[in-house]
């Protein structure tokens, strides 16, 4: 992977070890995030910034252009967020965009890191009182696969990788509770 790669979620558990391995290999690395200061102080300087949101299309667009690579880490996770509609316009809407400019900016690799809630089950928990069906994040995490399938399918590379829970060393938020 020659180039500038975008890395999101760069302020994340995951992201920022990322960023950090990239940068130890020598890459130059531009990150998406919305406060700057959230970054890990180790790799806050050897980055370029690229401030915004996955929300924000525009700042998707302009992040994208001129990278090589992207690696999207970035997602909503939150067990219970105010809007639950934010689930698909965080993490599939948003793979949508990067996609589409991807494809204009002609970036060699999309790396989508997306999750095991996007794999669907043999068979569903048949608990009294539970719902059967499977969870709004897993529905945007599973949207989103699919976005990047057709953008794989295109002739276009796209790897989709799909941790299970993850968790170590770092602040403890309800997204990462073990």
């Amino acid at each position: 992977m020659n180039g500038r790669v975008l890395v999101t979620g760069a302020t994340g558990f995951i992201g920022g070890r990322v960023v950090a391995r990239l940068l130890a290999e020598g890459r130059t690395v531009r990150v998406l995030v919305r406060d700057p200061a959230g970054l890990d102080k180790r790799i806050r300087h050897g980055v370029e910034v690229a401030k915004g949101a996955l929300e924000d299309d525009a700042a998707l667009e302009k992040a994208i252009a001129g990278c090589h690579a992207v690696v999207n880490l970035g997602a909503l996770a939150r067990a219970c967020p105010r809007d639950p509609e934010d689930y698909f316009r965080i993490n599939a809407r948003a793979v949508e965009i990067m996609l589409r400019q991807a494809a204009r900016e002609g970036v060699e690799r999309f790396v989508h890191v997306s999750s095991v809630a996007a794999l669907a089950p043999e068979r569903y928990a048949d608990f009294p009182g539970l719902s059967k069906r499977p969870t709004r994040y897993g529905l945007s995490k599973t949207a989103s696969e699919l976005l990047v399938r057709s953008y794989a399918a295109a002739g276009r590379h796209g790897v989709i990788v799909r941790p299970s829970r993850v968790y170590g060393p770092g602040p403890w938020t309800d997204a990462n509770a073990t």
